[in-house]
């Protein structure tokens, strides 16, 4: 093929306009560097080692390593330390991060060469896997105001229980509940020889036996079930199931066990806070009492029980919430006035309704007087009663109740208000 000038310069043309396209191509395609795991050490605060030859007390080194060990008695160590600075040294006071390890501290006061030690005990009991606890030494000295001393350790118990408690929350009545529990011993021929503190309605009994293994250790498993039966109440259920073994340093176990039973009522909020905290003031708060599956009902009662000798004026009255839900609803409103004297003020009020059972719902009243020696009393505001020119604020809710006299502990059978 012959070259002429003229495809001589198409192809410089060519080339020209290809050189940019093929840098932006090739910058597109760069692979991009694998930083996983790369840690920057310059810039993580922190990380640099502290600056030892400017320590005033020389120790024979600033941490130690139990390694594995049970948890079957404390550990010691003790930490060796001279004065090499050319002044006496104050140790104010030595400290550890936790309360299960103790340092202890023979004198405070070393002349320059002079040598000491701080004893550390810990205390593996109920831990479990690595543990790193620190002793801060705080000195009198401005240059080096504290050191930082380290114990570390990897703790492997001799019987440990998982879960070491047992929630059964919001289980709805009728249906009951089963949870698994786990206990897990290292000693050979280890056995839950039986199950005690079982309640009416909360129970224990033992699956099975067998052997597994535990960060390499041949270990015993039991696995036990504890079950709420179906026929218990609503309300809470609490106990304390007791497991015993034929373990000699470890003959029992106990887990708690607390079994929140539900019904078809449910109040939003089960606890409702009384704010005012001033001494003769009236209070008003609300709860929002509905139905979880959207079954219909009427609240027909609603009574109460006031802790202490305290008489809190209690009114209350409840109307139709249903359009806000759109299930059946009621917005409960419960006013009164707070005692003079200060204190917990606490109340319990009952709902009470047609469901079948005369299902009731239960909502918990609670606050603090506070300064009634420091502030002016204020009239109470008057129980209603006939002729009397004081009245409390008429309850704008279709139902109301507020008794005549009402007694300090429990309000009286109240029948709906026409």
């Amino acid at each position: 093929m012959k070259t002429t000038p003229a495809r001589i310069a198409a192809l410089l043309a060519a080339a020209v306009l290809a050189a940019p396209l093929s840098a932006v191509a090739q910058e597109k395609v760069a692979p991009t560097p694998d930083v996983k795991g790369q840690v920057d050490v310059k810039a993580t605060p922190g990380s640099a080692q502290p600056d030892t030859s400017r320590y005033p007390l020389t120790f024979d080194s600033l941490s130690h390593d139990w390694g594995r060990v049970t948890d079957e008695k404390p550990l010691e160590h003790i930490f060796k330390f001279t004065n090499t600075s050319d002044r006496t040294i104050t140790i104010k006071s030595v400290t550890a991060t936790c309360g299960c390890t103790v340092p202890q501290l023979a004198k405070k006061v070393y002349a320059p060469g002079e040598a000491g030690e701080i004893k550390v005990q810990f205390n593996p009991t109920n831990r479990r896997g690595p543990q790193q606890k620190g002793v801060t030494v705080t000195l009198e000295d401005d240059q080096v105001p504290q050191m930082q001393l380290t114990l570390t350790s990897h703790v492997l118990p001799m019987v440990w229980v998982e879960p070491n408690r047992v929630l059964f929350q919001d289980i709805f009545k009728g249906t009951g509940a089963r949870q698994e529990v786990t206990i897990t011993a290292r000693k050979p021929g280890f056995e839950i020889s039986s199950i005690e503190g079982a309640e009416q309605f909360i129970s224990g009994k033992i699956l099975k036996t067998e052997p597994a293994e535990d960060e390499g250790d041949p270990v015993t498993k039991v696995t036990i079930e504890v079950e709420l039966d179906k026929a218990a109440p609503i309300g809470t259920h609490n106990t304390q199931l007791v497991f015993k073994s034929n373990d000699e340093k470890w003959p029992e176990f106990k887990i708690f066990v607390t079994a929140m039973v539900v019904g078809e009522l449910r109040a939003d909020p089960p606890t409702v806070m009384i704010r005012s905290q001033q001494p003769n003031a009236a209070f008003e708060c609300s709860s929002i009492i509905d139905s979880r599956n959207g079954v219909p009902f009427e609240i027909t009662d609603v009574e109460w029980t006031v802790e202490g000798n305290q008489d809190l004026n209690l009114v209350a009255d409840w109307e139709s919430y249903d359009h806000t839900r759109g299930r059946p609803t009621y917005l409960l409103r419960i006013s009164g006035v707070n005692p003079e004297k200060s204190g917990t003020v606490r109340a319990t009020v009952k709902v009470k309704t047609n469901l079948p059972d005369n299902e009731e719902i239960t909502v918990t009243l609670w606050g603090t007087v506070r300064g009634a020696d420091m502030t002016q009393p204020q009239p109470p505001r008057p129980i209603p009663l006939p002729n009397k020119a004081a009245t409390p604020p008429t309850p704008s809710g279709p139902n109301s109740l507020s008794p005549a006299a009402q007694t300090p502990t429990a309000k009286p059978n109240a029948t709906k208000p026409e």
